[in-house]
């Protein structure tokens, strides 16, 4: 039988069509993909697992939440692993970043509750650089005050790679996997060069990452920049995947 893994994601659209990609790309007849779009943010997903009690069962919870047969059979199969991949949604009233770290906390192994990935400030942000350039990607940034949906992608629209998901190569992937890592790098361990997978695994982690996020808001008002679902392949590819980045 096929391994499942199951995706749940915030949008209908872009989320899917990313992950879709990378599955057609990376993944044989060995591995069944499975995408789950809860269509609102990862606060209100939150606060009615909470309403279950700590670590309730992520997909049982969902399936209280839709009686859409065919959202509901997507959800009655056995899935082998979990990812979450939402945007950071620093404009949303419900946001604090004690709450992402209960998440975080929560949402911390693939095979059991589900692995989260937050994007900083969106998912639009594997693109919002032009041409995989590290000098041009280091200090992108958005100020909090003008962030919401609308603008940010209307930024990325004028600003950033233009190329089509549908038409990435895995090298596509491949940069743009290594521009985040080498940002991520040099943002929490001040390195320009990709650091050793070592050090990749024991200090760029999502709380790493939200650690650094909440002195960025903090002292300048801002959100840097970070795609943080496409570290996906590394984590799941491990060693070998990164060495060739």
């Amino acid at each position: 039988m096929a391994k499942k893994i199951l995706f749940i994601v915030e949008g209908a659209v872009t989320e899917v069509d990313f992950f879709s990609r990378i599955n057609s790309l990376y993944f044989n007849d060995g591995v069944s993909i499975e995408f789950f779009s809860y269509r609102t943010n990862i606060y209100s997903l939150f606060n009615v697992i909470k309403t279950y009690g700590d670590y309730a069962d992520t997909v049982d919870v969902l399936k209280t939440l839709t009686d859409d047969p065919k959202r509901l059979e997507v959800l009655n199969q056995n899935f082998s692993e979990i990812y979450l991949i939402f945007d950071a949604e620093f404009q949303d009233p419900s946001f604090s970043f004690s709450k992402i770290r209960e998440m975080l906390e929560m949402f911390s192994n693939e095979t059991e509750y589900g692995k989260l990935y937050i994007n900083y400030p969106m998912i639009e942000s594997y693109r919002d650089h032009k041409y995989f350039l590290l000098d041009d990607y280091i200090d992108r940034d958005i100020k909090i005050n003008i962030l919401n949906s609308k603008t940010y992608k209307a930024l990325v629209r004028s600003r950033g790679y233009t190329k089509k998901i549908s038409k990435f190569t895995k090298s596509d992937f491949e940069k743009t996997c290594l521009l985040n890592v080498l940002k991520a790098g040099y943002c929490l361990k001040n390195k320009r060069e990709k650091i050793s997978y070592a050090d990749y695994e024991h200090d760029i982690t999502q709380n790493s990452i939200l650690d650094w996020q909440e002195q960025i808001v903090k002292k300048k008002k801002k959100v840097s920049i970070l795609n943080t679902c496409i570290l996906f392949l590394v984590d799941y590819f491990g060693r070998e995947y990164y060495n060739k980045l």
